[in-house]
């Protein structure tokens, strides 16, 4: 288990930096700003929006851009839906021009080789998060004629909770004079070979993927911060049908593949709640009124822990 405390990480790639590695590398110099995409479904529930509000109100006069994503797969009346629709307007008051709806068809136009990956009931998207962070981001251009020119991306789950003003880990990407890290996440691991093939998250990966990488890597992607060169990174692997879960996509480019090296930061451990609060929702231990309540308690007593899954 490798174990990283807000500090930069850098594993050297072998080997010679492709012309596509040297112009991502020579790009990050341009970029100005971050954007923030939370990721949901076509129902929010009350409390969540609330959340929503708040992350928006806290990130205003930042140089960070809200964003959000819907996944509508499971609509049968697709983008009509009320539902769909419904939910639209509510996100567009909090993020006015920045709500993108998908569906796996429209993941499959971009990603062909999706087509022949195991489909579960939730969606692509639930299993192939970053190819939908791809989509959103070609969107996100066409609907504002423009290059993605932003110096990374942090993606939220919907469901992720955070008891103090999140700038405390948005800014985390880049700390003075330090270099802004390429990836930051939560429970990085890297695997063994005997590991690595009995991880449930690369049995169900690509072959591509599978036979492109010396070594496997695995983390929590609930909350990440992935660079514009690593983003790039991983949106090149993809379109040449290295698919995989982003649990083990992107760290596995990040420390694989990227040029230089992957500068990784942890999210800082004293943010995240041990006591079952901060864990997928298969491992869940208590009950959503649970997770309220200690949420609750947590921002009263201004402790600052994030929480995940709120299911409220």
């Amino acid at each position: 288990v490798v174990t990283l405390f807000l500090a930069s990480y850098t594993l050297c790639t072998a080997g010679r930096v492709s012309p596509q590695q040297a112009t991502l590398t020579q790009s990050m110099g341009e970029c100005k700003g971050e954007q923030v995409l939370v990721r949901t479904g076509v129902t929010s529930h009350p409390y969540m929006l609330e959340r929503f509000r708040k992350l928006a109100s806290q990130l205003r006069g930042t140089d960070k851009e809200l964003m959000f994503s819907i996944d509508y797969s499971k609509e049968k009346e697709g983008s009509e839906s009320a539902e769909y629709r419904r939910q639209v307007q509510l996100l567009d008051g909090i993020a006015p021009g920045n709500v993108y709806g998908f569906e796996g068809a429209r993941l499959i136009e971009q990603y062909p080789q999706l087509d022949n990956m195991i489909k579960f009931n939730k969606g692509l998207a639930w299993s192939y998060h970053f190819e939908s962070f791809s989509f959103v981001k070609t969107e996100y251009e066409r609907r504002h004629n423009t290059t993605w020119n932003k110096c990374g991306i942090w993606t939220i789950e919907d469901d992720m909770g955070f008891t103090c003003d999140w700038n405390m880990i948005l800014d985390s990407s880049f700390d003075g004079e330090q270099p802004r890290a390429d990836l930051i996440s939560s429970g990085l691991k890297h695997l063994t070979e005997h590991a690595a093939t009995h991880n449930r998250f690369y049995s169900i990966a690509s072959a591509l993927f599978n036979t492109g990488f010396n070594a496997r890597w695995h983390h929590d992607s609930f909350l990440m911060f992935l660079s514009k060169r690593l983003f790039l990174e991983v949106e090149r692997h993809a379109q040449e049908g290295m698919h995989a879960f982003a649990e083990c996509q992107v760290p596995t480019v990040c420390f694989e593949a990227l040029a230089g090296g992957c500068k990784y930061r942890e999210l800082n451990p004293d943010f995240i709640d041990r006591d079952g609060y901060f864990v997928i929702p298969t491992l869940m231990k208590h009950s959503p009124a649970q997770f309220r309540q200690h949420f609750e308690e947590l921002s009263s007593q201004k402790e600052c822990r994030l929480v995940h899954p709120l299911k409220f």
